[in-house]
């Protein structure tokens, strides 16, 4: 044991590691002599046999100890509970011949329930940054809108691009005059907050629930997988004999995100069927788990997705093929649009206190010249 807690990662993922089996009499003979000694005592045998039978690549070791993956022992009867997760994905992952689904047809949704989809690649890793005031820009007035309903609102965002999203966004709640707090969540205990504390949590996040109350959902970017990471979970359960090539393509109009093999010779085989599981199951179900924190399916929420892809088994309310369709359907305006009209207000505002034009371009930040722009075009309007 000593040995082991002291093994590094590449010592860990060697071969020649063995461990000795021990009888029921030995066992009981090695505990009752721990207990003797320190009634805190643990037996750890199980732990040491369950490292054996792990596989070598699902060893490492850092800072916190010891880590290791194993396929969970199976009794005659096992009940699996999970959310979105196929049958089919179970029994090759577990190895067994069947799994079955007591309830087939069972969707669970509430009908006050409203949820949409952005099906464009706008919000992809390598196109968000150079869309990502238009769309953050849509979302924040989502989000104003909520809390001038005293909604609260939930953001999600890939776990890289959460920064930048909460720096921009904060920026741009400034600039308009509202007092919005942005806070990076990473699982952990949430308060219930008013709704001008907005929470922003990355996919997969994991830890504590604590979103249950929150009335709304917004995915911010999208979560996407990487072609390498669905090949390595698909071939990790087989015999090199038995891989084959897996690949993710956009296809289809309006583009979709498609997972399979894309070849000729695995036309009679399930491998389509295969890569089209993991692909849900590691790429769609993440995102409808991270947006499921809001109990969407329970109680009545708006969740916004960002998906160029299937959603199944989701009653979408409405999907939108571009930001100009997103905005139209929800009556947003673009963000300069907004910063406009923001401007309009605040000049007209000030200059009623009796603020002068250099004043005004002080407080709001901009020049002279647009303020009296800003004043004329609300001499305008009012005519």
């Amino acid at each position: 044991t000593t040995l082991l807690t002291q093994a590094s990662t590449n010592d860990l993922q060697r071969t020649d590691w063995k461990l000795p089996n021990l009888s029921p009499d030995e066992i009981v003979s090695v505990q009752e002599a721990g207990i003797s000694a320190d009634p805190r005592f643990e037996w750890v045998g199980h732990k040491l046999q369950a490292f054996h039978r792990s596989k070598l690549d699902r060893r490492w070791s850092d800072d916190r100890g010891i880590h290791y993956v194993i396929p969970p022992y199976l009794a005659d009867r096992t009940l699996i509970l999970s959310a979105g997760m196929e049958g089919k994905y179970v029994e090759r992952q577990l190895g067994i011949d069947r799994v079955d689904n007591p309830i087939p047809r069972a969707r669970i949704h509430h009908k006050g329930t409203r949820f949409y989809n952005l099906c464009f690649l706008h919000g992809a890793a390598s196109r968000f940054p150079g869309n990502r005031q238009q769309i953050l820009d849509a979302f924040a007035q989502l989000i104003l809108r909520n809390i001038e309903r005293n909604r609260r609102t939930l953001l999600v965002s890939r776990k890289h691009l959460k920064q930048s999203c909460i720096t921009y966004l904060t920026k741009r709640f400034a600039q308009w005059g509202q007092a919005v707090t942005l806070v990076p969540c990473g699982g952990e205990p949430f308060p219930r907050t008013n709704p001008n504390i907005v929470p922003v949590i990355h996919y997969g996040v994991s830890g504590v629930n604590s979103f249950e109350e929150y009335d709304a959902a917004y995915c911010l970017n999208s979560f996407y997988l990487d072609e390498d990471v669905l090949q390595k979970a698909i071939t990790d359960v087989d015999e090199d004999t038995l891989q084959f090539p897996v690949h993710i393509q956009v296809q289809g109009q309006p583009k979709r995100r498609i997972a399979g093999t894309f070849d000729k010779r695995f036309q009679a085989s399930n491998a389509d069927q295969v890569c089209r599981t993991y692909y849900r199951q590691l790429e769609t179900n993440v995102v409808l788990q991270a947006v499921g924190r809001v109990r969407y399916a329970t109680r009545p929420r708006e969740v916004i997705t960002f998906q160029a892809s299937q959603m199944p088994d989701v009653p979408l309310h409405g999907e939108f093929y571009s930001m100009r369709e997103f905005r139209q359907h929800f009556g947003l305006l673009t963000g300069s649009e907004f910063t406009r009209q923001f401007h309009r207000q605040e000049v007209r505002r000030l200059r009623q206190d009796g603020l002068t034009t250099r004043q005004i371009g002080e407080r709001l930040g901009v020049s002279e010249r647009t303020v009296r722009y800003r004043l004329a075009e609300t001499k305008e309007t009012k005519v």
